[in-house]
């Protein structure tokens, strides 16, 4: 009777019974912390552009060679993905 006891208490699932579902908040806290790592370069650029103006920023990114890069990634992306 003792081994019943012992095995009730383990935290072991018993034969038979459902597996309770384990916690997935470490999986959250993962998953944030990877998406925060990913929009450190967007914060980045941000940051700069505030920091160097607008009047520098607009004139690099309007600019006609922004324009044909921005052509050719939409190209690029609608020709090669189906």
């Amino acid at each position: 009777m003792q081994a019943a006891v012992d095995l009730i208490h383990s935290g072991l699932p018993a034969a038979g019974r459902p597996r309770r579902r384990r916690s997935t908040s470490w999986i959250l806290l993962a998953a944030a912390l990877v998406s925060l790592l990913a929009l450190l370069p967007l914060a980045f650029i941000i940051w700069i552009a505030v920091q160097t103006g607008w009047e520098t920023v607009s004139a690099l990114i309007f600019r006609p060679r922004v324009g044909d890069l921005l052509i050719n990634t939409i190209l690029l992306v609608a020709l090669a993905v189906p």
